[in-house]
């Protein structure tokens, strides 16, 4: 959270301008504590009235950004870039494994959902799971949340790698101080993590 004696809401507007500067759209709630040139979320909610009340006070056009044209802007920003990370992952396991090795979009047991990647190698195989996230840690930590609970009842090893201003301690520290359970066999990376893990892995080859 940025620092100064007294906010003022000049001081919001300057922060604000900046975020759309760099992001080409304007901070969200989930953004604000992650960034040091504006106050936490529970300040601006508690000395502003909340981001809607400030973005009003402020002139700006888009006052909700949860709904409407900006959210849908947002949305397709993220899949953008998460089909982009999709296909990076893509290319390091064909590099590693081979093309035969590496299953896209498959489907496991019997509903809907689907793993990224299901890869063979020399001593078993794995599930990834690929995602791209932004904000504040604890909106990764609700999008990991819904993902192994989706793959709790899989017999597999799950990898969860995930793309954005992460760090592996992080991840690390999460999983040891998580009140619900984390089953053993799925393990949470950043991409050069993940790429390391890898590296050590067997690939197969035909005979």
């Amino acid at each position: 959270m940025g620092r100064y004696k007294l906010w003022k809401l000049e001081d919001l507007k300057k922060g604000i301008d900046r975020f759309y500067k760099e992001n080409k759209r304007y901070p969200t709630v989930s953004d604000l504590d992650s960034i040091d040139y504006l106050p936490s979320s529970r300040w601006i909610q508690v000395k502003f009235g909340g981001m809607i009340k400030v973005r009003k006070d402020l002139g700006y056009k888009d006052v909700h950004l949860g709904v409407g044209q900006y959210r849908s802007k947002i949305a397709n920003q993220v899949n953008r870039a998460g089909l982009k990370f999709e296909h990076q992952i893509e290319k390091i396991l064909i590099d590693k494994f081979g093309e035969p090795f590496v299953h896209i979009q498959k489907r496991i047991g019997l509903g809907r959902n689907r793993l990224d990647f299901y890869v063979y190698h020399k001593n078993g195989n794995f599930g990834v799971d690929v995602t791209v996230a932004s904000g504040h840690f604890r909106n990764v930590q609700t999008n990991l949340n819904i993902k192994i609970a989706k793959y709790k009842d899989l017999n597999l090893p799950i990898f969860f790698v995930v793309s954005g201003d992460y760090n592996q301690a992080q991840f690390d520290q999460w999983i040891i101080k998580r009140l619900s359970f984390f089953p053993n066999r799925c393990r949470i990376f950043t991409p050069a993590n993940f790429m390391q893990y890898v590296r050590k892995l067997e690939s197969l080859t035909f005979s």
